[in-house]
């Protein structure tokens, strides 16, 4: 069923400290680029401790009983919600660790990339109120495998998982660029309609727009030297072993998938 209302959403600006985003070019080339095969599944969940911790949102997804095996590490891969025509990129893991019974289901946890500038020159990656609003739990999902970025890695704390999703973008916007004819605003606004995404009418494209993490991620900690991330940044993980962790932020659950990304 083609759904008929779209998700809004408020034009972005990548936060200084961990500038998470892909160009317009970047976004409608991996749109673009031919898939190595596709999965169905469905929504299982939102985002993971390690994930938030690390300044991020995703998607997890269950896949469909008897859905293609698919290898561990990082993925570029396109997913389209359901009732929707478009696709948006994104930045994923299959799930790996655990227990028995939890590998023996494939799933996937996906960063994904559609909230755009008041430029529509960027897209950064979604907020997780947006997420939750264009993959409703339990909604079906299709992705596409684009390419293989990076083999897996285990056990790294949250801060060299920001790195790395930050390695993996620029990655992408090595590898992926559209047609010259085809980058431009009307095209990237065009793809995130197909998507389920829109502007938000209350904001326009001449309004100032705060960095992402305006308010809560920025100061001394996260100018990237680790003496402060370790004094002053309990959210990033820096103080895991410290009596001063907000336990607050133990909010998500965990699931073995983009951690090993890092």
């Amino acid at each position: 069923m083609i759904r008929q209302v779209s998700c809004e959403f408020e034009y972005g600006k990548a936060s200084v400290c961990f500038p998470l985003s892909i160009s317009r070019s970047s976004f409608l080339g991996a749109l673009d680029a031919g898939d190595q095969g596709r999965l169905s599944g469905e929504i299982a969940g939102f985002n993971t401790q390690k994930t938030y911790e690390a300044g991020a949102a995703s998607v997890r997804v269950q896949m469909s009983p008897g859905a293609m095996s698919v290898p561990p590490g990082a993925h570029l891969v396109t997913i389209r919600a359901e009732g929707y025509k478009g696709f948006l990129p994104g930045l994923a893991a299959s799930r790996c660790g655990g227990s028995a019974a939890e590998t023996a289901k494939i799933g996937l946890e996906i960063v994904i990339f559609g909230r755009p500038d008041n430029k529509w020159k960027d897209a950064m990656h979604m907020p997780e109120s947006v997420l939750r609003e264009l993959f409703p739990d339990g909604s079906a999902v299709e992705v596409r495998f684009v390419k293989a970025l990076a083999n897996v890695q285990h056990d790294c704390p949250p801060q060299w998982l920001r790195d790395r999703l930050l390695r993996l973008a620029d990655g992408v916007e090595t590898d992926f660029s559209c047609d010259f004819n085809r980058d431009n605003a009307d095209e990237f606004r065009a793809m995130l309609e197909l998507a389920g995404l829109e502007p938000s009418s209350d904001h326009t494209a001449d309004m100032h727009v705060l960095p992402a993490d305006h308010g809560d991620r920025v100061g001394k900690d996260e100018l990237g030297w680790w003496v402060e991330e370790m004094k002053l940044n309990p959210r990033c993980g820096a103080s895991v072993e410290s009596d001063i962790r907000d336990e607050a932020l133990n909010q998500y659950e965990s699931f073995p998938g983009i951690a090993s990304m890092c």
